[in-house]
């Protein structure tokens, strides 16, 4: 029996973990609706902490973000079937990253949005996993960097230094500010 603030830790810590953030932005369709589990009062805390278990349903009722699943569930101790919220689930990213409640997932989503919108789907995977190549950057020097590397090839500079060529409006100083970008 998972509160809503517990469960919008989940979804934070999930926002955190690599692989569980690029298979949801990135794994398409089938990923959605999300589900994340709420879990059923025991028949004993029913029935010994009664007023735990309203304050726990009446948590559920105020959620706004999502859906929450109810189901009746009977139990001895009450008369009729009660409802209870199993599920939290979200039918696109956004109410995901709402779900986690805070507002620098909300900003890097939107951060993130912008560079998979304008880069080349080669990138999309690693901006998305490796968010510390690109968070404390501004977002046009990544944009620009995108770009870049999609403009040369093998034998692009002739023989000569990288940083000896101009594409992409670039000058030496971004290659020594971006070397961790270079292959």
């Amino acid at each position: 029996m998972k509160s809503p603030s517990e469960l919008k830790v989940m979804a934070r810590r999930q926002w955190e973990n690599p692989t569980l953030r690029e298979s949801r932005l990135l794994g398409g369709a089938s990923v959605w609706p999300l589900r994340l589990l709420i879990g059923r009062p025991s028949p004993r805390k029913i029935s010994s902490a009664l007023d735990e278990v309203k304050q726990h349903i009446e948590a559920w009722r105020q959620v706004r973000i999502g859906r929450v699943i109810w189901e009746p569930v009977r139990y001895r101790a009450a008369s009729s079937p009660v409802d209870i919220p199993v599920a939290w689930t979200f039918s696109k990213p956004s109410d995901w990253i709402e779900a986690a409640g805070e507002s620098s997932v909300r900003q890097e989503f939107q951060s993130m949005a912008t560079l998979v919108e304008k880069t080349a789907c080669e990138f999309h995977s690693l901006l998305v996993r490796r968010r510390s190549l690109w968070l404390d950057k501004p977002l046009d020097e990544v944009l620009q960097a995108s770009r870049l590397a999609m403009a040369i090839s093998p034998g692009c500079a002739q023989g000569q230094p990288l940083r000896t060529i101009s594409l992409e409006g670039i000058d030496t100083k971004f290659f020594e500010r971006n070397s961790r970008l270079a292959p």
